[in-house]
């Protein structure tokens, strides 16, 4: 397998899970917050409201760390 490929597929697959990350936790703090706000009786757990920002500040920090691990192996690669 070409390796530009390779590393090509991992930053896709990544920027994938990100996003799904990223939805995720929208979907639940938005879902949370009417509940909460609007006394809806869904039973959300609140502490998903002061949980999603630190959880969504790691993930794109995680992220941020990937994608140079993935710059530094293709600058190695290319022997840039």
């Amino acid at each position: 397998m070409n390796t530009e490929r390779f590393i090509a597929g991992q930053r896709k697959g990544l920027n994938l899970f990100f996003a799904t990350f990223a939805i995720l936790l929208s979907v639940m703090w938005s879902a949370t917050f009417c509940d909460r706000a609007f006394y809806l009786g869904w039973g959300w757990d609140r502490e998903i409201l002061w949980l999603t920002p630190p959880m969504m500040l790691f993930g794109v920090v995680l992220r941020f760390v990937c994608m140079a691990i993935f710059r530094f192996v293709d600058g190695v690669r290319n022997g840039s």
